[in-house]
């Protein structure tokens, strides 16, 4: 009997398959095992009844839920009127919201925290200095280093993502239905209660479960704000387990702790949206008139810039101020502006210059594999359709809800007793890059990918190319919009990283989130804020240049 040959397609899909694998798989794997194991090898539930048991382990898991929960009704609160007034009224500047809060998605948690220690700590915070000189007070009353602190630090992080799928939603909403309302004498506010908001219900859900699982997922705030008084999350708590002697089984039980709430929050979100419709008969209709705000125009504007004034202009302010100063102790003062921290962690600190090097050049591998590998996957599951594409897309997909801690726990439980050399080298840093943002490269090749017509490369088959050269020739190029997009993302999202980096680094592999950390640990803010600065300015600058190439619109974060 004579085999058939594998086509071309098949090879391909099983080999990004089994790439994906060695990247999702095994690590999830290993974690799964090593939960259920002890260090003597033998099947226990021992680790998981400690998580429940353990009193320090079982304030971590509050602590994290009440971050998590606290963070989503903060994000609502400031999202949806933000997004409201973004897509539906005619509030001037919109589009610098729009830009302002693409900023503050851009600008990591753990910077916040820096800020806001110089802002709110107990003792030398400048408004408390500013709170006790006004009101003659012994203290002042703010205290960053409270669970009430990092909540809040947090939601300044991820509620630009309830703003950009809820106004996305509303821009969506066909414009009949709500001129109905309006026909039958209803008010703006019935219009929006009974007809608007129910239809982005599932935006709402969407934004509010992408909140949940970043919040509940972040190192360095939690470990910044949270640790120097002994308040842990499940993310510092699973690094704490990694001090000498390293308790590998109850960091498993940790991690997989947040795999099953991330899992449990999807599983929410979808029963939630799948109780009723909300698709919209008519289709998409006209985009709706922008009302007018009138008198209020101006107080909705400062509103507007007061919700990014605390999330964006203050402690970026603070970050470049302290950067230029001598001591930040000494307040805001002309005398105290210098620019030796910028060339003190570009030129004399080795650790600052190596961490650099470091996170420059896996940035631009990551981002370049994860682009290629991206639109490889997009294009057999969205071209080619083999058999077994779904399960392709779907491990593409997987580590979109894996936090960056439960990550690096799997890969150093799979790598570290490898015969391989990976485990202190970068290659297990590349690997959980990789791991960890695909999905932003699979997404955004794939949204490219859906708005060319396949009659395109049909045309360029008939005229006598083969699928590679029609691939290279017109795909590939009408592609390139996509694809920079994804790249700027993984190459942005890379430089910044810190949950994951702060298990796998070790001398000589320190990146620059990794020693913005070090840094801030021993108090030389001066430096953090240098290196902070740095760092936005290279994010900001390489955001900047890919949407100037590619003529994407202002604001929007893809």
């Amino acid at each position: 009997m004579r085999l058939q040959r594998p086509s071309a397609s098949s090879i391909v899909l099983w080999g990004a398959s089994v790439v994906l694998a060695v990247l999702v798989v095994l690590p999830l794997a290993r974690l799964l095992i090593g939960s259920v194991r002890t260090d003597q090898g033998a099947l226990t539930v021992g680790n998981y009844l400690r998580v429940l048991q353990e009193a320090g382990l079982s304030s971590a898991l509050v602590n994290t839920l009440a971050i998590g929960f606290g963070a989503c009704v903060l994000s609502l609160v400031l999202g949806v009127p933000l997004a409201w007034f973004i897509s539906r009224t005619n509030l001037p500047g919109r589009g610098v919201l729009l830009l302002t809060v693409a900023i503050a998605y851009m600008t990591p948690a753990y910077l916040g925290a820096i800020a806001y220690m110089v802002l709110a700590g107990p003792r030398a915070g400048w408004l408390n200095q500013l709170l006790v000189a006004v009101t003659g007070a012994e203290a002042g009353p703010l205290n960053i280093f409270s669970l009430t602190g990092i909540t809040l630090v947090t939601t300044f992080n991820v509620f630009p993502y309830v703003v950009y799928l809820t106004s996305a939603a509303l821009d969506s909403v066909d414009s009949s239905l709500e001129q109905s309302g309006r026909i039958l004498g209803a008010r703006q506010w019935r219009i929006l209660s009974t007809i608007t908001w129910p239809l982005v219900t599932p935006a709402l859900l969407a934004s509010t479960l992408l909140v949940f699982i970043h919040s509940i997922s972040l190192f360095g705030s939690h470990a910044l704000l949270g640790l120097p008084r002994q308040i842990y999350t499940l993310p510092t708590r699973i690094y704490s387990m990694f001090t000498f002697p390293p308790d590998y089984g109850g960091a498993s039980s940790l991690a997989m702790s947040l795999v099953l709430l991330t899992v449990a929050a999807l599983a929410l979100q979808r029963w939630l949206v799948n109780r009723r419709s909300y698709v919209t008969v008519g289709g998409k209709g006209n985009k709706p008139d922008a009302l007018d705000l009138g008198r209020w125009r101006w107080p909705a504007f400062l509103g507007c810039h007061a919700v990014l004034f605390f999330a964006v202009y203050l402690p970026i302010g603070v970050l470049v101020f302290v950067s230029s100063s001598q001591a930040w102790g000494l307040g805001l003062r002309f005398d105290n502006l210098t620019l030796a921290n910028y060339q003190y962690v570009l030129f004399d600190l080795g650790l600052t210059q190596r961490a650099f090097r470091n996170s420059l050049y896996l940035g631009l591998v990551a981002a370049t594999i994860c682009c290629a590998l991206g639109a490889l996957i997009a294009y057999i599951t969205g071209r080619l359709r083999p058999r077994g594409a779904s399960l392709l897309d779907y491990l593409g997909m997987i580590p979109l809800g894996l936090p960056g801690i439960v990550l690096a726990v799997g890969l150093l439980l799979a790598w570290i007793g490898s015969p391989f050399p990976v485990y202190g080298t970068m290659l297990i840093l590349l690997i959980a890059y990789l791991t960890r943002f695909i999905p932003l490269a699979v997404r955004s090749a794939d949204s490219a990918l859906k708005q060319i017509d396949p009659s395109l490369e049909e045309a360029a088959r008939i005229g006598g190319a083969t699928r590679l050269r029609g691939l290279a020739d017109v795909t590939a190029p009408l592609m390139k919009g996509g694809l920079l997009a994804g790249w700027s993302l993984v190459f942005i999202q890379t430089v910044q990283e810190l949950s994951a980096t702060i298990l796998l680094f070790t001398v000589g592999t320190e990146t620059v989130a990794v020693a913005i950390y070090q840094r801030a640990e021993e108090g030389h803010f001066e430096h953090v804020a240098a290196l902070s600065v740095l760092m936005l300015v290279v994010s900001l600058g390489v955001l900047a240049v890919v949407r100037r190439v590619t003529g994407a619109t202002t604001g929007r974060i893809t």
